[in-house]
């Protein structure tokens, strides 16, 4: 999968996302995706495999296990993950959990 693909895969599920930040005003549930890492496989002083380590954020209100399982079976579809704990933010009345994967 691809950046590209992700925000496909988002579109195609009709859930929300951005690529770093979502704009102001824009409204739970929704997820933002980041490149965190890279992992290239190099030798010989070349990239012979580009390997990037994304972090999916998934911000919720209401626990909708409908939509987690669109984004674990259907935009993940493929894709080795895993996922962290659920955090609660309190001054934004939000949820947050962080789905971690190669691409």
């Amino acid at each position: 999968m691809t950046l590209k693909e992700l925000k496909d895969r988002c579109a195609d599920a009709k859930i929300t996302y951005q690529y770093g930040m979502v704009e102001d005003g824009t409204e739970p549930p929704y997820l933002v995706g980041i490149v965190s890492d890279s992992n290239n496989f190099i030798a010989d002083n070349c990239v012979y495999k580009k390997i990037d380590s994304v972090e999916l954020y998934y911000t919720y209100k209401v626990k909708d296990t409908d939509i987690e399982d669109t984004i674990e079976n259907t935009i993940l579809e493929g894709v080795v993950w895993r996922k962290g704990d659920e955090n609660f933010f309190n001054d934004d009345k939000v949820w947050q959990v962080v789905y971690y994967f190669n691409i």
